[in-house]
Order: structure tokens, then C-alpha cells, then sequence
């Protein structure tokens, strides 16, 4: 067992985020190429998380992980990994995900702040304004719309903000340069609120071409 944690295997690397981090290297390898497709059968199954707790330590492991990633590591500079415009916009839009619970923040207190202040958060609702904030929100939703079509997209919009606390505890730890732990997603239901998550997750696969 020692071994095996001390033995780094090509293109896999040993990272709370091993995911990621591995597909990463995956796509970026310059001499096989690697690509990911969508896999149309069932080739394995786990639960999801069965309780708030086990799904809070979820939660922050993947925060946590992601942004030890995007602030510690040099794999976007990397010379021997080449990724493409697109997969370096979708990595990078999951690594940024993250960073939501600073301007989420922001947006919380500002009421608080006006309440007690007077200090508006905004002060120029003026024509300019709403030729900048109108199409940037119409042409948003209508991307959730289109890109989610048939799926709820509330779910998704309140856990991005009810996130923020823990995105921002997770955050905290990593500045702090503590190092995040990999712990196993417990698999029986822990003590603390029901998620109602029953759902089973398909598993994908790597192809090299």
C-alpha cells in the first residue's frame, strides 16, 4: 500500500482532485493525445451523498482541491502540457466557479450595508446602465435555457449561492497553505440533515485515439 502511494503513475496524478487534475494531463499530453467521449452504456455506479454532512465534506473536498489546482500548481504552465483555447475556457470556468463566493459575499452584505448606511450598491440607473446589464442578463438566461433544456436550472442557482460560506472556508485553507486531506465520501448515512439525494451516477472513461 505504501508503495502504491509513493509510486506516481503517468499520466495519473496522487491530488485531492485527482480527477480533474489527471484529465488535465490527459488533455494536455503532447505525444498521445488523449481525448474524452461520452460513454453511451453504464460501466459502474456509486451513491451520492445520503446526508447534509457527508455531502458538506463532498463539497469542500472538490472546493478545496480545485483551488489548491488553480493557486498552487503550475500545470497551466506547464511547458510539456499543451491544452486547446476550448479545454483551457472550461477548465479554467470550473476553477473560476469557485471564486463565486467572493463577489457572493459582496452581494450578500450589500443590503445590509445599504440598511444601515444609506449607501446604494449601484448609484447609476441610468440608460447606460441598462444597455450593459439587460443583454448580459437576457443572453445568460437564455444559455442556462438552451443548454439545460428540459432540467430545472434552481437547483444549480441556489446551491452556487448557498455554497459561498463553505467555497470561502475552503478558499481560506488553501491561502493558509494547509493541506487538504483526502477523505473517502462516507458510503452509510451520517448524522445531520437528509439531502434526499438517491440519485445513481454513470461513470465516463478516457479513449486515447
Amino acid at each position: 500500500m505504501h508503495v502504491a502511494y509513493d509510486t506516481e503513475l503517468t499520466p495519473y496524478k496522487f491530488h485531492v482532485s485527482e480527477d480533474i487534475y489527471t484529465s488535465i494531463l490527459l488533455h494536455g499530453d503532447r505525444e498521445h493525445r488523449w481525448r474524452s467521449v461520452m460513454h453511451p452504456e453504464i460501466e459502474s455506479k456509486m451513491l451520492s451523498p445520503q446526508d447534509l454532512l457527508t455531502w458538506m465534506i463532498q463539497r469542500f473536498k472538490y472546493a478545496a482541491g480545485s483551488l489548491d489546482i488553480l493557486l498552487h500548481d503550475t500545470i497551466f504552465r506547464n511547458s510539456k502540457i499543451k491544452l486547446s483555447i476550448a479545454q483551457t475556457l472550461m477548465y479554467g470556468t470550473t476553477f473560476w466557479s469557485y471564486l463565486a463566493c467572493l463577489w457572493n459575499t459582496v452581494f450578500l452584505i450589500s443590503p445590509l450595508v445599504y440598511l444601515f448606511t444609506g449607501i446604494l450598491p449601484v448609484s447609476a440607473y441610468s440608460t447606460p446602465f441598462y444597455l450593459h446589464f439587460l443583454p448580459f442578463f437576457l443572453f445568460s438566461e437564455l444559455a442556462f435555457m438552451f443548454g439545460m433544456w428540459g432540467i430545472s436550472a434552481w437547483d444549480g442557482k441556489s446551491s452556487y449561492l448557498s455554497l459561498f460560506a463553505m467555497n470561502l472556508r475552503a478558499l481560506v485553507t488553501v491561502l493558509r497553505g494547509e493541506k487538504t486531506k483526502f477523505h473517502v465520501t462516507p458510503k452509510e448515512r451520517q448524522s445531520g440533515w437528509d439531502t434526499g439525494c438517491t440519485a445513481v451516477y454513470a461513470g465516463g472513461c478516457q479513449i486515447a485515439y
